[in-house]
């Protein structure tokens, strides 16, 4: 299977080290291309070999371009920046017919619709070998044998497909987002650390801080997720928090800094920071 892929960022990498391993053609466009940017795809790419061995059918090839007038018409997957108005320019400047090719896109926190009107959600999660599933987005005439064909392979490689409607977010990202914005809410309101919140989630069966998944997902990403969310959902919001990290270039694992380091700095709540001590000395 011959396939487009749009955007080289932490995304990017992924989908393409996957697509790859599918034994699937991955014509890459990015508007730019470095070795640093090279290094980490071949990191990515044995790193994934090594974890999806038992699935792995043979590499693909894998072709990169900055033209984008170097790419096929064929199945098209946007992994771009989650910016509304550069996945329009970019999709629209391939000049391809997306009513007749199909386009996928990864965003979740703006509906295909808004991108294209042709597109289909297939969203993926960050990381991608450990949350094996996708939320997928689309008509059932949308699904052409091309799509059908990529689903396949994800199955093959152990992935569920869940499907979902054409709301920003779908199901993980509305849930999750929740989740982060009440999180924040509860520091800059009542003064609670990052400690307090993780303890009583872990009880609550949050296997994973909301803090690593912001650190993971980066600063910068989940305010912009917040904003585009936020947007038709009102109780929804992006903390203050998010900006005042990133104009400390605080931008989480990409940059190996921690949103910890406001929130736990006690310094821009509204209430006084809040002792741990009693709370967790009961549950080390």
């Amino acid at each position: 299977m011959n396939l487009n892929i749009l955007g080289f960022g932490v995304m990017g990498r992924q989908i393409t080290s996957l697509c790859v391993l599918m034994g699937m053609n991955v014509c890459l466009w990015n508007r730019s291309h470095s070795r640093e940017q090279h290094e980490l795809y071949q990191k990515q790419l044995k790193r994934d070999r090594r974890l999806f061995k038992e699935h792995c059918i043979g590499d693909g090839k894998f072709t990169f371009v900055s033209d984008l007038s170097q790419l096929e018409e064929r199945l098209t997957i946007e992994v771009l920046v989650e910016d509304i108005q550069v996945k329009r320019d970019v999709v629209s400047g391939l000049g391809f017919d997306f009513e007749r090719i199909p386009l996928v896109t990864n965003s979740s926190s703006y509906s295909p619709l808004e991108i294209h009107s042709g597109a289909i959600g297939i969203h993926f999660f960050n990381p991608i070998c450990t949350l094996k599933f996708v939320e997928l987005s689309a008509d059932e005439a949308q699904i052409t044998s091309e799509v059908k064909t990529f689903l396949n392979s994800l199955e093959g490689f152990d992935f569920e497909i869940v499907k979902t409607a054409k709301n920003r977010g779908y199901v993980g990202n509305y849930m999750l987002f929740n989740e982060i914005s009440n999180a924040l809410k509860l520091i800059e309101k009542h003064g609670y650390s990052s400690k307090t919140i993780d303890a009583v989630q872990a009880h609550m069966g949050r296997a994973v801080s909301l803090f690593d998944i912001i650190d993971r997902v980066g600063v910068d990403v989940t305010k912009k997720i917040l904003e585009n969310l936020g947007e038709t959902d009102d109780s929804i919001e992006a903390s203050p928090f998010l900006g005042m990290a990133i104009a400390k270039g605080i931008y989480g694992k990409k940059n190996n800094t921690s949103i910890r380091e406001i929130i736990d700095s006690g310094e821009h709540t509204t209430f006084p920071k809040v002792s741990d001590d009693a709370y967790l000395s009961r549950h080390k």
